[in-house]
């Protein structure tokens, strides 16, 4: 594959669908390790698993990267000119452990941990690298999940409003992350129009590899954090 921060990619992936009655959607586990161009290891496992008669849902996600990568610094209005690259090591973790509150509405805790370590400076603008600052991050929060779509794979019905709402503790104090995740699925006759409406909020402590990014799945075509500030706000 291909994508502006990675260049071309190649790697493996195991996935695993799984239905556990009639009565629930169709659940998937996969697990994905890449290799790119840019010299970037990636390592992704996640899940998205209903439990019988869908009376809960579990979402989890494990990231492990090696990743050398550009910075451009912080808000909408940095610099072409200003980029540098660096390298570091990434670690995340998050799972969401989520109760039938109604038919197709799930809601409960979720938790997460964000680390990023090791940097070091490659190229580039080194006014910048002294942002670049190491930090471990914990957090606790609660998910509210409301889904229809037909399938959690390759919806073509259907929509999804995702809220959650997270404080996160790191060694310089906390800071609250919040998002609005809402998608729609209109079918067509081979296929389906799909429109995503996406908010996501942090506050001033945030570090810098946690902070809203601009590109990737959220806006496909641009480089993945060749914005980010504490507030990103898109349709698609």
């Amino acid at each position: 594959g291909y994508t502006p921060e990675t260049r071309a990619y190649a790697g493996a992936v195991v996935q695993l669908a799984y239905r556990p009655d009639s009565l629930a959607r169709i659940s998937s586990a996969k697990i994905d390790i890449s290799c790119t161009r840019n010299r970037q290891r990636i390592l992704l496992a996640e899940c998205d698993w209903f439990m019988k008669g869908e009376k809960a849902v579990l979402k989890s996600q494990l990231l492990h990267t090696l990743y050398p990568d550009y910075y451009w610094g912080i808000g909408a209005n940095t610099a072409a000119s200003q980029r540098m690259r660096y390298s570091g090591l990434r670690s995340a973790a998050q799972l969401a452990w989520l109760f039938r509150i109604k038919p197709q509405q799930f809601s409960g805790p979720e938790f997460r941990f964000h680390e990023q370590r090791n940097f070091s400076f490659l190229e580039g603008d080194t006014g910048l690298y002294k942002t670049l600052a190491p930090a471990r991050i914990a957090g606790i929060g609660w998910t509210f999940l409301s889904d229809s779509r037909n399938n959690q794979l390759n919806a073509t019905s259907g929509s999804m409003v995702r809220l959650q709402v997270l404080l996160n503790r790191l060694s310089g104090g906390t800071f609250p992350k919040g998002q609005v995740d809402f998608r729609r699925y209109f079918p067509l006759k081979n296929g389906a129009i799909a429109f995503r409406g996406l908010y996501q909020q942090s506050g001033r402590l945030t570090p810098f590899f946690d902070l809203p990014l601009y590109g990737g799945d959220a806006a496909r075509g641009y480089f993945l954090g060749r914005f980010r500030g504490q507030t990103l706000a898109l349709l698609q």
